[in-house]
């Protein structure tokens, strides 16, 4: 049937196929959204069959810096400039995100997407425009061969022990300070929803603020998002990174919104109370992390407690978010550690390189 359909149609006089073009236009009038947003009905088919049309999203979290006054972490973040990206309160627009990602080209320098028959460019400069964060010249963070960091140093900085047998690096395996640091890494500047499990490129960029290397922030967030078109497939269902920052970008580009358009207001926020509450990110025997009320140095270490027995529950001093010195026996099995954390980066270089290009 769909075959002497289509025979019909080829054999049509020219006032017939005049005609069938004019009811398919008045048929697209009635649907401004669609035509809006697709144009043809094979790129809203593609967006379904590659999967952007269910692919999740990463919003930014809102990070109350001065209430972790007192603090390394405060230390490490309060001058760096990036408070703007830190308090991105705007409300957000899914559709527009999942549209911006699945029409993006990269370009090397930049990445161009159109949406909605608007033409959005992002690169370092627009986003260091746009939110507004600074630039950093010469930077040392992403590392190179001539500064990077010795592997055992890393670690024994970074975790607060590995257990034996450890392959799998986790959260509750970091300092306290780094724990806190781990989820405003995952929630503003490499954008993830699982926040469980450590990547080598988390643990090179939490070291790297702690020894507060030169990180040009604009690059580095550029990089992150083209990372979602050139990443390997393996990685292609993983959530759309900075829903706040995009969302900024359409509107600012003028960006139309359609009848589905429901913006989400919400967001979540990272400050000492939220980490005071949070007692599921800690093992058992983990000192506890509680609120302080006085003025204490931000560089200050205070020295570990023992560890107890798992059914004890020790509480640090006030303003403990400090490095616990890394015992004896785990800083051995660190050092075994170092071998396999090398062959991934062997593995994982090829793929950095092209992320994080000096621009």
């Amino acid at each position: 049937m769909a075959r002497n359909r289509r025979l019909r149609r080829v054999h049509d006089s020219p006032e017939e196929r005049s005609s069938s073009s004019d009811e398919e236009s008045r048929a697209n009038a009635s649907i401004p959204d669609f035509s809006l947003r697709w144009g043809s009905l094979s790129s809203h088919t593609l967006y379904h069959t590659q999967g952007f049309a269910t692919r999740s999203y990463v919003r930014e979290k809102v990070v109350n810096l001065q209430s972790l006054h007192g603090t390394n972490v405060y230390s490490w973040l309060s001058d760096l400039g990036w408070d703007p990206l830190f308090s991105l309160t705007d409300p957000i627009f899914p559709d527009l995100i999942r549209e911006f990602y699945f029409r993006m080209y990269d370009k090397g320098t930049h990445v161009f997407s159109r949406v909605r028959d608007r033409e959005i460019i992002v690169s370092p400069d627009s986003i260091a425009q746009l939110l507004p964060l600074p630039r950093v010249n010469n930077p040392s963070y992403p590392w190179t061969s001539d500064n990077r960091p010795d592997p055992t140093l890393v670690l024994n900085t970074v975790f607060r022990y590995l257990p034996p047998g450890t392959v799998t690096i986790y959260h509750k395996h970091l300092h306290p300070d780094f724990m806190v640091l781990n989820w405003i890494v995952c929630a503003c500047l490499i954008p993830r929803a699982n926040t469980t499990q450590i990547t080598k490129m988390h643990m090179d960029l939490m070291f790297a603020i702690s020894i507060r290397a030169h990180i040009d922030l604009p690059s580095f967030l550029f990089n992150i998002i083209r990372s979602v078109r050139i990443l390997p497939s393996s990685l292609a269902r993983q959530a759309l990174p900075f829903a706040a920052i995009i969302t900024r970008f359409c509107l600012a580009a003028g960006c139309p919104r359609v009848s589905t358009d429901v913006p989400i207001t919400k967001y979540q926020s990272i400050d000492m109370s939220s980490v005071s509450r949070s007692r599921g990110h800690l093992p058992p025997d983990t000192p506890h992390l509680t609120p302080s009320t006085s003025s204490h140095s931000a560089t200050s270490s205070h020295p570990a407690p023992s560890r107890p027995e798992p059914s004890r529950s020790i509480h640090r001093p006030s303003s403990s978010f400090g490095p616990a010195p890394v015992e004896s026996e785990n800083f051995m099995f660190v050092r075994s550690q170092v071998e396999q954390l090398q062959e991934d980066r062997r593995q994982d270089r090829e793929l950095m390189q092209e992320l994080l290009v000096t621009m």
